[in-house]
């Protein structure tokens, strides 16, 4: 009689696959994780706060320092090579705050911020799920109609 009730048979599939999952659903937990991330990611970055520079550098103080002796001696300088006082352009500054952030975006997804979030509240966050349904919901309907032309 419990056989044929979808909602048990779903509920007792996804026990099963969190006990013991597939390959499959490895992989799977795997995409899901990353989109979640990603989704994640993107709510902090519109947020404004927790990629501030000022958010950035407080998490990691010497990684801004070490982008800056790399760009002002192009390699890493040796001790005789202090270049405290050196100059360097607006372009510069901006192009190394790029490098830096795009450095800070890469742990987070990685999962290295784990002193400062918990990961497991964002990979398990089913409703991070509904950025990347639209996303392929629009992209699907962006191919139809450039089929049609």
């Amino acid at each position: 009689m419990l056989d044929n009730d979808y909602e048990i048979n779903w509920h007792l599939k996804n026990l099963r696959s969190k006990v013991s999952p597939t390959s499959e659903e490895l992989k799977s937990r795997s995409v899901k994780v990353k989109n979640r991330r990603l989704a994640y990611l993107n709510k902090l970055i519109h947020d404004g706060t927790y990629f501030s520079e000022d958010a950035m550098r407080e998490r990691e103080p010497y990684c801004i320092t070490s982008l800056w002796m790399i760009n002002t001696n192009g390699a890493q300088p040796s001790r005789e090579q202090h270049n405290e006082g050196a100059i360097i352009s607006q372009e510069e500054k901006e192009d190394m705050m790029n490098q830096f952030t795009y450095i800070m975006h890469q742990k987070f997804l990685s999962g290295e911020d784990h002193q400062h979030l918990d990961y497991s509240k964002i990979d398990d966050d089913e409703t991070l799920d509904d950025h990347w349904l639209r996303e392929a919901s629009h992209d699907a309907e962006d191919k139809y109609f450039a089929e049609d032309d």
